[in-house]
């Protein structure tokens, strides 16, 4: 990261580089970075226990493509990420959605191939993935790429509460994001939703006693 994130604009400013430190060419995917947020996910409906989990935030798209394009030794790509201060979640289940808030935590995880073999070979057993019949996939041996994490603090809003600003928001075990987010365009799945939401937002913590961040 160049930077810390910020809040500009109404959106969350995530700067990167990405640098090859190596001394041969690299291959970047077309779609290799993927930025999440953090979130504090109920395992089930009744217990209520909660572990740590991730929403994709920006880099999951129905796009099928798997081209990559070379990072010379020493060379950076830079890039600048508008990611919106909340994501859409969905439960196909229950035929809810909802938006949660981007607080807590973020990972960016950038992904590489170490030579354009490694890139061709993932490329085709893509291709031979998609011309697979959906119950033979799992058979098929996927060269991935390498990946690099990193994770970041998201920064607190001026309108958040400084008592909850730095906690996960909760989701339930069966909401996910859903690319492409076709659940916009059901309004009975945001009213179930927000139902959902409100009986979470009750059990949480409050702002009760604390002010916002100041402007």
């Amino acid at each position: 990261m160049t930077k810390p994130p910020q809040w500009l604009n109404g959106c969350l400013n995530v700067s990167i580089d990405r640098v090859n430190h190596s001394s041969v060419t690299l291959f970047l995917p077309y779609i290799g970075l993927y930025i999440s947020t953090s979130v504090s996910k109920v395992e089930d409906d009744l217990g209520g226990i909660q572990t740590q989990g991730w929403i994709n935030v920006y880099g999951v798209t129905d796009l099928l493509f798997w081209g990559a394009t070379p990072i010379a030794p020493g060379a950076t790509v830079h890039g600048d990420y508008c990611l919106p201060p909340e994501v859409p979640v969905v439960s196909l289940e229950k035929k809810t959605r909802r938006k949660i808030p981007l607080r807590g935590r973020l990972r960016i995880d950038a992904y590489y191939f170490l030579t354009e073999q490694d890139w061709h070979k993932n490329e085709a057993q893509h291709e031979q993935m998609m011309n697979t019949p959906s119950a033979q996939r799992d058979r098929i041996d996927i060269k991935y790429p390498e990946v690099v994490t990193i994770f970041a603090k998201t920064p607190c809003r001026e309108t958040d509460c400084t008592s909850i600003c730095d906690t996960p928001p909760v989701i339930l075990h069966d909401e996910t994001r859903v690319v492409p987010d076709f659940g916009d365009s059901q309004p009975d799945w945001d009213a179930q939703g927000k139902m959902v939401g409100d009986e979470l937002d009750r059990e949480a913590p409050t702002c009760a006693g604390t002010r916002p961040i100041p402007h």
